[in-house]
C-alpha cells in the first residue's frame, strides 16, 4: 500500500489546479506591494532603516496569515465530513487513521503552504540592502513555519472535536487569538500590577512572543525564550495531530441517543430555539411576515451573544481606563477602539449573512426553494429583517459608542492642531463602515448561495469588501510615489486627509458596484444557481488564467 495515499492524491490534484500556481503569484504580488509601501514612503532614511521597515511589515503580515490559516482552511475540513455522513466511507477502506488526517492537513493547507513559500524570498529581499542578517531571516521564517504548523494542527483538533462549522471554526480561532494575543497582555497585566519587571518565560506559549523574539533586537535578550516558545509550538503541534487521531475513530458515527443524551439534546435545543411555546409564538410571528426572516433568525441567542460580547468589551475598556488613568484616554485609543468594534460588527454581519444559504446549500435543501412561491426579492427582504431583528440594537450601541469617542477625541488639547484631520477621518470612517454593512448583506447572500462551503463564501466576502480597498488604495500610492520619485525627482508626501478621502472614495465605489451587483443576481438567479448546485461555469479571470470546467 502506498505510504500516505491521500497526501499523495492531493499533491497529484493540486500540480493540475491552476490555483495551486495563481495563488503564488498573488501571494508574491502582494508581498512586494507591502514591501515597497515602506521604502518607498521613507526615502529619507538610510537603506538599511528603510529595509528593516519592510522586513518586520512583512514579518508581521506574514505571521498573521499564517496564525488565521487555521480557522480559515482546517476547522472545518471533518466537521464538514461529518456533517454530511461521508466521513465513514474513509473508514470502510484500508486507510488508516493517520493517512486521513495527514491526507486532510495536505488537502487544506497546500495553497497556504506554497503562499508562504512564495512569500519568503519577498521577505528576504532587506538582505540586499543591509538592514536585517541571514540568521535574523532564518529565524522568522522558521517562527513562521512553526506558527503555520501549529494553526493548521489546531485547525485539525478544533475540527475533530465539534460538529458544526461555527463551533469548530470559532473555537479555533478564540484559542489561538488568546495565545497570541490574551497571553502577554494577561502576562504584562499581571506584572505590571504587582510593579514586578515581567517574566518573559510565561509568555513563551504566545506564537506572537515568538516572532516578535525572532528580530535582532529582542533575541539577544531573549534567545532561550525564542527557543522555547518554537519548542512549545512545534510539540504543541505534534500533540493536537495526535489528539485528533485518537479522537476521531470515536466521533464518525451517530450513536444511537440514550435517555440521558436524549435530555442534553432537548437542552441544548431550548437554549438555541428557546421551548416549545417560544418557538411556536415565533413561527406565529415570524411566518406571516417573512418565512426566510423567521428561518433565518430562529436561534434566539445569536442576539444576546452579540449584546454580551459587546458589553463585555465595554466593561474591558473601562477597567483599562481606569487601571491605565491617563496613559488609555487619548485619541489614538479612541480611533482604535472604533475601528477594531466596526471590524467585529462587520464579521457579525459577513457571518450572518453567508450562513443560511451556504448550509442550505451544503446540505442539499436548497433545491427546496424551488418547491416554495419564495422570489430572490423575498428572500433578500427575509434576510434584512433578519438582520434588523438580530443587530439593529447591537448596531444603535456600536454607533453610540463611537459617536462618544469622537466627541472625547475631538476635545481632546493633543487634537487641538489636528480637529479638522480627526472630523474628516470620523466621516469618512463612519460612512465607509454603514456601507460596508450593506455590502456585506448583498455579497454575503450571493457568495453563500454559490460557493461550495461556508468558508469559501466567508473569504469572498472578506476579500471584496475588507481587503481590496485597502490593497487598491497601496497600490495605487505606490504608483503614484514610484512616479514622483523617479519621474519628477520629488517626494511623495500626500495630506492625512486626502488619504482618508480616497480610501472613503475607493470603499464607496466598490461597495456600490458589488452591492448592486450581487443584488440584480440575487432577484433574477437564484431558482437557476438553486437548480445548478455545484456546477458553476468558469469565470473570465479564470479562463484568462487557463482555467477550465474539468480542474
Amino acid at each position: 500500500m502506498t505510504s500516505l495515499p491521500i497526501v499523495e492524491r492531493e499533491l497529484r490534484v493540486a500540480s493540475r489546479n491552476w490555483r495551486s500556481y495563481w495563488s503564488r503569484s498573488a501571494a508574491a504580488l502582494i508581498a512586494i506591494v507591502v514591501a515597497a509601501v515602506p521604502i518607498v514612503f521613507t526615502q529619507d532614511l538610510m537603506p538599511e532603516e528603510s529595509g528593516r521597515l519592510a522586513f518586520i511589515a512583512l514579518s508581521t503580515l506574514a505571521g498573521l496569515y499564517c496564525l488565521c490559516s487555521g480557522p480559515a482552511t482546517t476547522a472545518d475540513c471533518l466537521s464538514i465530513e461529518r456533517r454530511e455522513g461521508t466521513l465513514g466511507f474513509l473508514f470502510l477502506t484500508d486507510l488508516r487513521v493517520h493517512d486521513i488526517i495527514a491526507g486532510k492537513l495536505a488537502a487544506c493547507s497546500l495553497k497556504v503552504a506554497y503562499s508562504l513559500a512564495a512569500s519568503l524570498p519577498v521577505i528576504a529581499l532587506p538582505l540586499l540592502m543591509g538592514g536585517i542578517s541571514i540568521w535574523e531571516f532564518l529565524r522568522v521564517a522558521t517562527v513562521l513555519t512553526n506558527i503555520l504548523l501549529f494553526s493548521l494542527s489546531t485547525g485539525i483538533l478544533s475540527s475533530t472535536l465539534f460538529k458544526t462549522s461555527q463551533n469548530a471554526v470559532g473555537w479555533c480561532a478564540i484559542t489561538l487569538l488568546t495565545l497570541a494575543g490574551g497571553v502577554p497582555m494577561f502576562v504584562m497585566i499581571w506584572f505590571d500590577s504587582r510593579s514586578l519587571d515581567p517574566n518573559f518565560m510565561w509568555m513563551t506559549a504566545s506564537p506572537g512572543f515568538a516572532l516578535a523574539a525572532a528580530f535582532t533586537g529582542n533575541f539577544s535578550r531573549l534567545g532561550a525564550e525564542f527557543y522555547v516558545s518554537n519548542s512549545l509550538m512545534v510539540i504543541a503541534s505534534l500533540v493536537c495531530l495526535q489528539a485528533s487521531c485518537r479522537i476521531l475513530p470515536h466521533v464518525w458515527q451517530d450513536r444511537p441517543g440514550g435517555v440521558k443524551r436524549q435530555r442534553w439534546r432537548e437542552l441544548w435545543r431550548n437554549l438555541l430555539f428557546g421551548n416549545s411555546r417560544a418557538r411556536a409564538t415565533l413561527r406565529r410571528q415570524l411566518l406571516d411576515v417573512s418565512a426566510f426572516c423567521w428561518l433565518a433568525s430562529r436561534i434566539i441567542y445569536k442576539r444576546a451573544v452579540f449584546a454580551w460580547t459587546i458589553g463585555v468589551l465595554t466593561v474591558l475598556w473601562i477597567f483599562m481606563a481606569v487601571y491605565h488613568e491617563g496613559n488609555w484616554l487619548n485619541p489614538a485609543t479612541y480611533m482604535a477602539s472604533a475601528i477594531g468594534i466596526a471590524y467585529i460588527f462587520r464579521l457579525a454581519i459577513a457571518s450572518e449573512s453567508v450562513q443560511p444559504l451556504a448550509e442550505a446549500r451544503s446540505l442539499g435543501a436548497l433545491e427546496l426553494l424551488l418547491s416554495t412561491p419564495l422570489t430572490g426579492a423575498d428572500i433578500i427582504r427575509g434576510q434584512w429583517l433578519a438582520i434588523q431583528r438580530i443587530y439593529l440594537a447591537p448596531f444603535l450601541v456600536t454607533v453610540g459608542l463611537m459617536f462618544l469617542m469622537f466627541i472625547a477625541g475631538l476635545a481632546d488639547p493633543e487634537m487641538e492642531s489636528d480637529r479638522l484631520e480627526w472630523m474628516v477621518a470620523w466621516a469618512c470612517g463612519v460612512l465607509v463602515f454603514i456601507t460596508d454593512l450593506a455590502a456585506i448583506l448583498y455579497v454575503g447572500m450571493w457568495s453563500g448561495l454559490t460557493s461550495v462551503n461556508l468558508h469559501t463564501a466567508m473569504t469572498y466576502v472578506l476579500f471584496k469588501i475588507l481587503m481590496l480597498p485597502w490593497l487598491l488604495l497601496g497600490v495605487l500610492m505606490m504608483s503614484c510615489a514610484i512616479v514622483c520619485a523617479f519621474g519628477f525627482r520629488v517626494s511623495f508626501d500626500p495630506p492625512t486627509s486626502l488619504v482618508i478621502v480616497l480610501w472613503c472614495v475607493i470603499s464607496l465605489s466598490l461597495n456600490a458596484w458589488f452591492a448592486l451587483r450581487s443584488k440584480k443576481r440575487l432577484e433574477q438567479r437564484v431558482r437557476l444557481v438553486a437548480m445548478m448546485r455545484f456546477q458553476r461555469g468558469t469565470s473570465r479571470l479564470a479562463k484568462f488564467l487557463g482555467a477550465s470546467n474539468s480542474s
